[in-house]
């Protein structure tokens, strides 16, 4: 059984949203910090988890989001991310969910010096200038 992974890469004012994740040695990398984002849902589409996370963690309902990357893992399993333009108007309500210790946008220069998943941490090298192109723009 493989597990697939949708995450969001949510841009606003040239910074990017980041969850903390729980300081729980239970959890897949505790204490670090990851991109909004999540394990499909039986049945779900990468698009379907994709928003449905961002509203779980962040309770941000996009009203759009773009295809930026897939991934495919060594055991079949995938990881899709989007990315997703925010203003202050749909982040009004933007607030934790019941998961992570905290969430908040961080500019790439910040972003580099922050303890990463491993995943983001390796994507972020990969994708740099691609990430950069799009959060400078």
């Amino acid at each position: 059984m493989t597990s697939n992974y949708a995450g969001v890469i949510i841009i606003k004012d040239k910074k990017i949203l980041l969850i903390h994740r729980d300081n729980d040695p239970a959890i897949p990398y505790p204490n670090c910090w990851s991109v909004v984002g999540g394990m499909l849902e039986e049945g779900e589409s990468f698009e379907e988890g994709a928003k449905r996370e961002v509203l779980e963690e962040a309770n941000i309902s996009l009203k759009s989001m773009s295809f930026f990357a897939k991934i495919t893992r060594e055991d079949g399993s995938e990881s899709h991310y989007y990315y997703s333009r925010v203003n202050d108007e749909d982040i009004k309500e933007m607030k934790l969910g019941n998961e992570g210790q905290e969430i908040k946008f961080f500019s790439l220069d910040e972003v580099v010096n922050l303890p990463l998943t491993k995943s983001l941490k390796k994507y972020m090298h990969t994708f740099m200038d691609k990430i950069k192109s799009l959060v400078e723009s």
